[in-house]
């Protein structure tokens, strides 16, 4: 009889508070374990966009080599009656990460050809054009190119014997710009709250991926102004890198300083 009561007792399986008990212990495990998850797989895809940049950076570096010492240019250059793969003659848009597409064929759903940029010899690879989340955060992007990343306005077409301080000018970096037709950054537009230029993006945890004409990459915290909710920057986490730091996010007066624009100025304001 005991023996009988023994395996019955065994076979009963386990009462509800204690099913409970074990599924809230997993859902706490569960509520801390998949943040830390999901910071460690965006932390791996920061770090792919800096290895990305920094090759950027290192085939821009190659191509002043072999160009006298003039930087790549941050307009697209257009190229009249051009022919792309038997196509009829059109007018095709060149720029570092490729060139425009005659009227209607898209590849990968882009109207670009990666593998016919101005860098593509530097590179050999078309996969390292872009930050792995670029287009999460910058869907416009896919009229004035295929990358989310960007150079510098001033620094574009520039020779290298100009800028000041390599290590402290911006050249490639993390970057949000919603016109259409003007792929590049620049670090006066977002006192005026406008939409039609450039600015650096925080998309990795609220830090940018920023390269410097030196060739050193680096992630970066940005200044980015509460004046600017109007024009979407502080939804997208656009702004920018400040040499002095501003205290208040409001403090857009004066509406713009040089001083603003030092690590964006290849000839340097003082301080």
């Amino acid at each position: 009889m005991k023996r009988n009561l023994y395996h019955t007792r065994l076979s009963r399986g386990f009462t509800l508070i204690e099913l409970l008990v074990v599924i809230t212990i997993i859902a706490t495990l569960a509520a801390i374990l998949f943040p830390v998850f999901a910071q460690a797989k965006e932390s791996a895809k920061k770090a792919n966009c800096i290895s990305n940049i920094k090759q950027i950076s290192l085939a821009s570096l190659l191509y002043a080599h072999d160009y006298d010492d003039r930087l790549i240019h941050y307009l697209h250059y257009f190229i009249p009656n051009y022919v792309y793969k038997g196509s009829a003659p059109y007018t095709a848009r060149m720029n570092w990460f490729g060139v425009s597409l005659p009227p209607g064929m898209l590849i990968d759903g882009l109207p670009w050809d990666t593998t016919h940029g101005r860098l593509y010899p530097y590179m050999k690879n078309t996969k390292v054009s872009d930050c792995p989340v670029g287009f999460e955060w910058c869907p416009r992007l896919t009229l004035s190119g295929p990358t989310t990343i960007t150079f510098t306005q001033e620094a574009g077409g520039a020779d290298a014997s100009d800028i000041e301080a390599p290590a402290e000018t911006i050249g490639f970096s993390d970057a949000m710009q919603t016109s259409p037709t003007v792929p590049y950054i620049t670090p006066i537009a977002i006192y005026a709250l406008a939409c039609g230029f450039g600015t650096n993006q925080a998309r990795h945890n609220d830090i940018a991926s920023i390269g410097f004409l030196d060739g050193h990459v680096k992630g970066h915290k940005l200044w980015i102004p509460s004046q600017s909710i109007a024009a979407g920057y502080v939804r997208w986490k656009a702004g920018y890198l400040l040499k002095i730091p501003k205290i208040n996010p409001n403090d857009v007066t004066p509406l713009w300083q040089s001083t603003d624009c030092y690590y964006y100025s290849i000839k340097k304001p003082s301080l």
